[in-house]
């Protein structure tokens, strides 16, 4: 028996938060059923998985990649609020110009004023120290920040592959 077009509505239940397929003929049921799961299920990945799990990069094989992990602490509000001005700059000129920086973010402590985490993933240690640290634009950060009143803690690591990012 064929059909010419789907034998099955596609409505929410009666809480409205998930497709329930209501089949038209009898005989397709479980085809329908199993049509309708599939398709729901597909929505739902779609509306609820995080979205860095949806667009995360493929991880490089055949290298462990290289991060430096760095905690920066302020006196002050205003040295925060100037170091991050310069910092965003800094990141966007990173995004454009450096394919090998795989992640730099900046992170603020949820429970400690005046403290930010910077994440770096680069494709190689090279990456960070022949490229990122040479450039122009890290050198005026740089110089732009001397005169911030800071405490710097960091670490450099080499990744194990085991995991996600």
């Amino acid at each position: 028996m064929s059909h010419a077009r789907f034998p099955a509505k596609l409505v929410l239940n009666p809480e409205g938060s998930w497709p329930v397929c209501i089949p038209v003929a009898k005989t397709t049921t479980a085809v329908v059923a199993a049509g309708c799961l599939a398709l729901a299920a597909s929505a739902a990945w779609l509306l609820y998985a995080p979205v860095s799990f949806r667009r995360r990069m493929p991880r490089l094989p055949s290298t462990k990649c290289f991060q430096l992990l760095i905690q920066v602490d302020f006196e002050t509000q205003e040295d925060l609020e100037r170091w991050r001005e310069l910092w965003t700059e800094l990141a966007l000129f990173v995004a454009k110009h450096e394919p090998q920086t795989l992640a730099y973010e900046l992170a603020e402590a949820d429970n400690k004023p005046h403290s930010l985490l910077i994440f770096e993933r680069y494709t190689s240690k090279e990456a960070l120290t022949e490229i990122h640290q040479k450039s122009a634009a890290f050198q005026y950060f740089k110089e732009q920040t001397s005169s911030i009143t800071a405490t710097k803690t960091g670490q450099s690591y080499y990744e194990t592959a085991l995991g996600y990012m």
